[in-house]
């Protein structure tokens, strides 16, 4: 198997570079608080599996429970014996260190991180961690021949964006971040992806100043139609700063969308709300 990743700690380091500076000179971290919000509502997409759900990352994850049945489920593996109420911390670590050594054998090469930092509660790691399950086991899924998400080119990102780009060309997309913040691209996509008959056909004369109006109804058109879970929050998607790891994730769950999935079975009242 390939080398999946170059580590945590240096995917976390990578993105952190990457955002703009404030006023401050200092760098924005409000892509974190987007992040944490998205990469909450994936987990709990997992564990509705299972019956569970978590509201904080930092702190419901520390038993290791929540990380083991996310991984259960995602993977669709047993992770065997675990301590299913620890008590105690060692326990709680115990069952860390065994969600740990599960995506290593699963190929994921985690470097910088362990059980102590989890159950810490230290959210730039732990956002880097969930960030490395959602590649290999969501966005990659779909893109066998994909890169690490470490690497410079050929990763499931840059094909994700390519297939985006082959399915919506009318919208010139580049990026995962500001040419979604209208909304008209997503609400194309879902119309793209549904087919005939054509689920939102209007997204080219909706209004690009009322960008979380329009997210909102692509979001909750994806989601009555194709089952698409509501991961991220219209007003973040709008969000000039939105974190493109949030979108990604989101958007990776189009690439084998089908029709009639959804909640609504085709119902097409996300779309007329668009069109109102």
């Amino acid at each position: 198997m390939a080398d999946w990743q170059k580590g945590v700690a240096q995917a976390v380091a990578s993105k952190a570079s990457s955002q703009p500076m404030n006023a401050t000179g200092k760098g924005d971290d409000s892509w974190i608080h987007i992040q944490k919000k998205t990469f909450t509502n994936w987990v709990n997409t997992q564990l509705a599996e299972v019956g569970a759900k978590i509201e904080s990352l930092e702190e419901d994850l520390k038993s290791g429970v929540n990380l083991i049945q996310t991984l259960e489920v995602c993977s669709k593996k047993s992770l065997g014996r675990y301590t299913k109420l620890p008590k105690i911390p060692t326990h709680a670590l115990e069952n860390l260190t065994l969600a740990l050594k599960f995506l290593e054998k699963e190929g994921l090469k985690l470097v910088n991180i362990g059980s102590q930092d989890i159950h810490a509660g230290n959210l730039k790691l732990i956002l880097g961690l969930i960030w490395t399950i959602i590649y290999h086991y969501q966005v990659s899924k779909s893109f066998k021949d994909a890169a690490a998400s470490g690497a410079k080119k050929g990763t499931a990102k840059d094909l994700l964006l390519e297939w985006v780009r082959a399915t919506i060309p009318e919208y010139n997309i580049k990026n995962f971040n500001t040419d979604w913040n209208d909304g008209r691209a997503l609400c194309a996509l879902v119309n793209a992806v549904g087919k005939e008959p054509w689920l939102m056909p209007n997204h080219n004369q909706l209004l690009p100043g009322a960008g979380a109006r329009n997210c909102k109804a692509g979001i909750d058109a994806a989601y009555d139609n194709f089952g698409i879970p509501r991961l991220i929050a219209p007003e973040d998607m709008a969000d000039p700063a939105v974190d493109d790891l949030s979108m990604v994730t989101y958007i990776s769950y189009f690439r084998d969308a089908k029709r009639g999935g959804g909640k609504g079975d085709g119902d097409d009242g996300a779309a007329a709300a668009a069109a109102a």
